[in-house]
């Protein structure tokens, strides 16, 4: 899913990375940094809409996720996201310490108020995780 060099680093080939977030100041904050990481964002916001654009265009490599939405949380999405795409690499983002309490959905966690290193850190880390 995610691409790797032979150092063991993440290829220079941009993510696709979709991004949900029902505020729209940080979903367009979150999309701004993604871009300056040199990546590809899509952004949702709901998670309805994030699982719409799933069924449309199944190429992610990444999906970032706010826990704290109405219509649906992000937990929930993760949990139907899992049903359609097992591989695809989930971030749940929080300001409230809302973390899935359900280890089969293998989230990675990144806590609200981050700053553009810790968005950083978590996608090498995922890039460099031999599950992804």
């Amino acid at each position: 899913m995610l691409q790797k060099n032979s150092e063991n680093e993440p290829d220079s080939n941009p993510l696709r990375i979709l991004v949900v977030d029902d505020e729209a100041l940080l979903l367009y904050h979150l999309a701004d940094m993604i871009e300056d990481l040199g990546h590809v964002p899509v952004c949702a916001s709901s998670g309805p809409d994030a699982l719409t654009f799933l069924a449309d265009d199944s190429h992610f490599d990444l999906v970032i996720t706010d826990q704290s939405m109405p219509d649906m949380k992000g937990t929930e999405l993760a949990a139907a996201v899992r049903q359609r795409s097992p591989q695809l690499p989930i971030v749940l983002a929080s300001g409230y310490g809302e973390y899935a309490s359900d280890g089969d959905l293998a989230l990675h966690c990144l806590a609200k108020p981050f700053t553009f290193a810790d968005l950083e850190r978590v996608i090498a880390e995922i890039a460099l995780s031999p599950n992804s």
